[in-house]
């Protein structure tokens, strides 16, 4: 999701799902106030969404490299700006996800569509 707009309208409903959704909540209202923690957010729709992935903007940067489509869904590409830094394949700390659902099965299709997620590394969700 990269729209400014879009992404203050996603912040306002998550707020609306606290304490649920505090974690992705928290990393959409870093990159509303200027992505210090270099953050970007994935949703399986919009703007009817019900599932939603925030990644360390860096998680798909080698995936990038060998030609995996970024971004989850066609209409809701992952938030970027500038070169995305390479986060290290073992790294699980670094490699951190926070995901809010109202669909599991929104979410399976979101964590399993090309780009989501670097399956390929460790990681935390």
């Amino acid at each position: 999701l990269s729209c400014p707009a879009r992404l203050q309208r996603l912040e306002g409903a998550l707020r609306g799902s606290l304490p649920l959704a505090l974690p992705v909540h928290g990393a959409v209202m870093n990159i509303n106030r200027g992505n210090p923690g270099d953050f970007e957010v994935v949703v399986d729709a919009w703007p009817d969404f019900r599932a939603v992935l925030a990644r360390h903007r860096g998680e798909v940067a080698a995936a990038g490299a060998r030609g995996a489509r970024r971004g989850a869904h066609t209409h809701a590409p992952p938030y970027t700006h500038g070169a995305a830094p390479q986060v290290p394949a073992d790294d699980c700390y670094m490699n951190t996800h926070a995901a809010f659902y109202r669909d599991v099965g929104a979410y399976r299709a979101l964590l399993e569509s090309p780009g989501a997620v670097r399956w390929d590394t460790a990681f935390h969700i």
